[in-house]
């Protein structure tokens, strides 16, 4: 559903969408944090990176949930701190942090100049099948 509404709205970026394992269910505050963690990273990648593709990508394992959002667009240099984002006036990516640390998960982000940019949210999951 994100990337269908995501590419209602910036059709000249082409969007792929990758799913592995077999889908589980999370607490609905997991799923929604995840979801705004993706939803963030996706608008970021149209706002900032001049991409004209991006991979969102979720894998479902026995050890946790993981989500990615990776672009091919400009990149940027990522703060070295979380403390460092407010103070670059990165509360967009604050946001994604704070989210994910709500809930558990990890944040992880990956960008260099030129070299585009990559958002892995992972959790452990609270094991019901869909």
């Amino acid at each position: 559903m994100l990337v269908k509404d995501f590419s209602a709205i910036a059709p000249h970026i082409t969007v792929d969408f990758v799913q592995e394992g077999e889908p589980i269910r999370l607490p609905v505050e997991s799923e929604m944090a995840l979801y705004r963690v993706a939803q963030e990273a996706l608008n970021n990648a149209w706002q900032h990176s001049d991409a004209d593709r991006i991979t969102l990508e979720v894998r479902f394992a026995r050890d946790g949930v993981a989500i990615t959002v990776r672009d091919n667009g400009v990149g940027f240099e990522a703060p070295r701190r979380v403390t460092d984002l407010s103070e670059r006036g990165h509360f967009g990516l604050m946001g994604m942090y704070e989210r994910a640390a709500l809930i558990g998960a990890e944040l992880r982000i990956q960008s260099q100049a030129g070299q585009g940019t990559q958002v892995t949210v992972r959790t452990a999951p609270t094991r019901r099948s869909f």
